[in-house]
């Protein structure tokens, strides 16, 4: 390329491009040394931030991270820990976290869940049987007749709206499902008329065996009287359905004046006549103010069972092998929580009650923000963690949704989720498809921290005013 050029222009092509290299060779240089620097200048920020935050730590002690990339801090733990390290560490309670356990739990958890319903909810243990493990999964099983064609196949009755979760396990064992609606006007309470009514409808297709019953109510929010959980035993009685008792958010309960009753302890209450009725009741480490949704652990008491259908249900478990370790890890941690008198005792009761004032502040802002809302009308969350609020849709708003080929309410569901980045559970996936006067239903969760919680509902505000006035009807 350079053959044509005379001496002296071919040397100063070459000096320029040697130029040219070095001069990309300095800008490179100089780019590493600052990239270098700015590392370096992170690393010095987070070592004396590292440095700063334990220190202001209760009971820690933490030499200036000076160098490497590692701090070395002490910490004083409080005995009740070191303790229960000792049991957690034991191996006669448990085993390594890879390891099967027995098929229904480790053997001490049923004894520690025992304990701790006798101390803090009152309950006398009468030769109940407690198992850990997923249940919601085993119940359906264990209602199950066997046969799955006609009249001879087991009927669940179970509530409207209801969790999906039900339907799901009851369609998996190809159990009839029979949907009894709760009472809206009445704070989403039960009917007992309707109940009787929805049983013998269903009794020519189906051999009831069960009733679900969630209290506090997913996705209601709703919490029953000490009076309907009374009625539903007897009902259950008189018609000989086991009662499964769905309690997982019975730590989760906020209205003035309501309270948590325990199936069990309302049955005891009830008398010797009572003796023989057979229930079920679940409690879960997923909800209350643990709420370790991630680490799934919860156990199932039985009561009324005689020796050969807690045989029976031993047997059924068996086929599933063992639960979850890291599960049944998180429910004997549950169960075995500070108690008074213990060393951490008022930093763990402070911490309880800091965390339930926070959810009822939620609960309360949700109700008053809803209601305040064009066309909406939500029942006093009272517990649980949701709100399942009606809404009257405008016919333009239900015309649009059938041109997109959408369910009404996922359709304002879908809509909020683009404009605020909400996201909200439309009414349908509880079997609540709308009914007369365009009103439809979603839920919505109070789990949000109280920084984002004004803000979130300030969003969804604003965007169902223009949502109404966008599908306004003309007549």
């Amino acid at each position: 390329m350079l053959c044509w050029m005379s001496p002296l222009m071919r040397q100063k092509s070459i000096s320029i491009v040697f130029v040219w290299k070095i001069s990309v060779r300095i800008v490179k240089d100089v780019c590493v040394v600052q990239e270098v620097a700015s590392i370096k200048d992170s690393y010095r920020k987070k070592a004396k931030m590292t440095t700063e935050v334990l220190n202001s730590m209760e009971n820690v002690k933490c030499n200036e991270v000076a160098g490497v990339m590692y701090a070395f801090p002490r910490v004083a733990l409080p005995k009740q820990a070191i303790e229960a390290a000792k049991v957690s560490t034991n191996q006669k309670h448990y085993p390594d976290l890879g390891s099967d356990t027995t098929d229904t739990s480790m053997k001490f958890l049923p004894r520690l869940i025992c304990s701790s319903l006798t101390t803090f909810r009152r309950e006398t243990m009468v030769n109940e049987k407690i198992m850990v493990f997923l249940a919601s999964q085993v119940m359906m099983g264990i209602i199950s007749t066997g046969i799955t064609e006609g009249k001879g196949r087991a009927g669940v009755m179970s509530p409207i709206p209801g969790y999906s979760m039900y339907q799901a396990r009851l369609l998996q064992h190809n159990t009839h499902q029979i949907f009894y609606l709760l009472d809206e006007d009445n704070n989403w309470g039960l009917n007992m008329s309707k109940l009787k009514k929805k049983l013998g409808g269903a009794r020519p297709y189906c051999l009831p065996r069960a009733l679900v019953l969630i209290n506090p109510g997913n996705p209601k929010g709703q919490v029953l009287t000490y009076e309907d959980i009374q009625e539903v035993i007897k009902f259950c009685a008189r018609e000989k359905l086991v009662l499964f008792a769905d309690e997982v958010y019975q730590d989760n309960v906020y209205a003035e004046g309501a309270q948590f009753h325990s199936c069990k302890k309302v049955l005891r209450d009830l008398g010797a006549e009572y003796s023989g009725f057979q229930l079920i009741s679940l409690h879960s480490s997923a909800k209350g103010y643990t709420g370790e949704c991630g680490l799934r652990g919860g156990y199932i008491e039985l009561v009324g069972f005689n020796d050969q259908l807690r045989s029976r249900v031993k047997t059924y478990l068996s086929a599933r092998s063992c639960p979850s370790t890291i599960g049944q890890v998180i429910m004997g941690l549950t169960y075995n929580h500070p108690k008074p008198g213990d060393e951490s005792y008022v930093k763990f009761s402070k911490e309880v009650t800091s965390i339930k004032d926070s959810y009822r502040k939620k609960a309360k802002m949700t109700t008053e923000v809803l209601n305040s809302m064009e066309n909406v009308k939500c029942n006093e969350v009272a517990g649980a963690m949701y709100a399942f609020p009606r809404i009257k849709l405008p016919k333009k708003a239900i015309e649009a949704a059938k041109a997109k080929e959408m369910p009404p309410d996922e359709f304002y569901c879908w809509q909020a989720l683009e404009k605020t980045g909400i996201y909200m559970i439309p009414g349908h996936v509880f079997d609540m498809k709308g009914s007369g006067n365009n009103n439809f239903y979603y839920r919505i969760t109070i789990l949000p921290s109280e920084e984002t919680f004004a803000p979130m509902f300030e969003r969804l505000r604003i965007f169902h005013q223009e949502f109404m006035a966008q599908f306004k009807d003309t007549n």
